[in-house]
């Protein structure tokens, strides 16, 4: 009887031993994509110029400011209208405006593809460029007259 309890055991463990030894297979999986150059302005900063003298004999100056983001590693352009001119509804003058890319106003900001100004995106975050504004001394306008102007920044890479 020992015997046969013996071989009962044996044969157990046997039977149970192959099924803890499960098989296994492995294969590679392909995983890829497509990372696209893109550019996207993300916001606006209004130029509000404060009260303007046109008897002053310096010119009136105000910054604001364009945000985008950019596909790290893309080039990109940007560009800002060529109607650079505030209107008055009620009177129907005009102001005269000036918008550069640099701090001492010498640098016009272009208005087109060729002209505008290039950059160069470092990482997939924000980046905001300075744009400053200038309104000329001794403009011949009205007083107390509120002027407006509204022009596209355009984004190209």
């Amino acid at each position: 009887m020992k015997r046969l309890i013996v071989i009962v055991m044996t044969f157990a463990l046997i039977l149970t031993a192959g099924s803890a030894m499960a098989l296994t297979d492995t294969s590679p999986l392909t995983v890829n994509a497509t990372v696209v150059g893109n550019c996207r302005i993300t916001g606006t900063g209004t130029i509000s110029f404060t009260n303007y003298d046109p008897t002053d004999s310096s010119p009136n100056n105000a910054d604001g400011s364009v945000t985008v983001r950019c596909t790290n590693g893309v080039s990109y352009t940007i560009y800002i209208g060529t109607d650079r001119t505030m209107n008055s509804g009620s009177t129907g003058d005009s102001l005269d405006y000036e918008l550069y890319s640099d701090a001492a106003r010498s640098s016009v900001w272009g208005s087109t593809l060729a002209t505008g100004e290039g950059f160069l995106s470092t990482s997939n975050a924000e980046s905001t460029e300075t744009i400053y504004g200038q309104i000329a001394a001794y403009e011949d306008v009205q007083a107390a007259v509120d002027y407006t102007d509204m022009v596209t920044i355009t984004v190209e890479w």
